[in-house]
């Protein structure tokens, strides 16, 4: 039996309104019929459950406070699986306190101890409960509910360095050093090669914008790297850096529409528009080191930045580009163990959770609070 816990924002009128959702793992429409879940209160009292596309959805309405909710997976007159699950209402007014961006909350780790392994790059879906983590040239999966080892799926010959998530297709998407690759999951198979071998080129980013898949590389001792449409190479873009050295970490918001990246040696955040097709001037937000992490926070206004040797994320402003906030994070190891190095910062502002993961498999958890205006 697991325990899973999240934290809740209330409204100003101290009330909130939230969903659980419990996706099947693994299951047929067929078998799916014969699976049913009981879901009780504290008071054991049932709440109705809605059943659909492979999994099952509750809707809650509370006030402030910490509420436990019990989970039976039966199926016919068996049980199969069962969850404990707690959720905290937090008052409107902490959302408003300035100083409380993100409060530490709990530590996990992927590996049992004395495991040596590392992380290239990590995706994490609650619809399906996966974690989706690239070691090396291996793509594995886990159960996020649980932190579980489920399966390894093999394609790439070297590393993983981004994974996304196609809703479109429902699909799955890794780029590698050599190529990118669609994954059906579910049947834990390649289903598609999206890109010939890079060949002298370095391989960047992948995203998505408006149903289009680009991806961004780099070439040796050239000024600029591209952005490229995979189903239409037509459609490319030379964006200019600094200096002959690829960007330290690439983010695309589709809000907004700006492609975010980290120029080295000067350890900036530059900002293009890929509405425009063009640089936005002087918009430099300079770093203590060079930029490993850039996070977009939901609702269009802010985005942080974290340097591969700061013990806090900054927070900027979209459109001014001022830096309003500095945030402390847990205090780790030293600047060269893994323990220390940051594959990917997952905010999840539906749950209201900061998720750090690093290179070693250790994963922070963090209560999110929001950023006051």
């Amino acid at each position: 039996m697991s325990d899973i816990s999240f934290t809740v924002k209330a409204d100003p009128d101290g009330k909130a309104k939230f969903r659980i959702t419990i996706p099947v793992q693994y299951c047929t429409n067929e078998i799916f019929r014969d699976i049913s879940l009981i879901l009780t209160d504290e008071a054991n009292q049932n709440i109705d459950v809605k059943k659909s596309n492979l999994q099952f959805e509750a809707e809650f309405e509370e006030t402030i406070g910490e509420y436990r909710y019990s989970l039976v997976l039966k199926k016919n007159s068996d049980q199969i699986d069962n969850e404990e699950i707690t959720v905290k209402i937090i008052p409107w007014e902490k959302q408003q306190d300035p100083d409380l961006v993100f409060r530490f909350r709990d530590t996990c780790s992927l590996y049992n101890k004395g495991e040596e392994k590392k992380i290239s790059s990590v995706f994490f879906n609650r619809m399906d409960d996966h974690i989706l983590v690239g070691e090396n040239n291996n793509l594995n999966l886990y159960k996020n509910s649980t932190l579980e080892f489920v399966a390894t799926l093999q394609g790439h010959s070297d590393s993983i360095l981004k994974i996304i998530y196609d809703d479109s297709n429902r699909s799955y998407l890794t780029l590698g050093k050599e190529k990118i690759i669609r994954w059906d999951v579910k049947a834990q198979i390649p289903v598609e090669i999206v890109s010939e071998p890079y060949g002298y080129r370095h391989a960047l980013d992948l995203f998505l914008n408006n149903g289009n898949l680009y991806w961004t590389f780099s070439r040796a001792n050239e000024p600029f790297f591209e952005v490229t449409n995979l189903y239409d190479l037509n459609e490319k873009i030379k964006i200019d850096i600094k200096a002959n050295q690829s960007p330290s970490k690439i983010k695309f918001d589709m809000g907004t529409g700006y492609l975010l990246f980290g120029n080295t040696p000067e350890n900036s955040v530059q900002v293009f528009s890929l509405k425009e097709k063009m640089m936005i001037q002087n918009k430099l937000m300079l770093e203590s080191g060079s930029i490993n992490n850039i996070i977009v926070v939901p609702g269009g206004k802010h985005f942080m930045t974290h340097s591969h040797n700061s013990d806090h994320f900054k927070i900027w402003t979209f459109n001014d580009w001022k830096l309003i906030r500095k945030v402390p994070r847990r205090k780790v190891p030293g600047l060269y163990s893994s323990d220390s190095v940051i594959v990917d910062v997952i905010l999840d502002a539906d749950y209201s959770e900061l998720i750090i993961v690093y290179q070693s498999g250790i994963i922070d958890v963090y209560d999110w609070y929001g950023i006051a205006d």
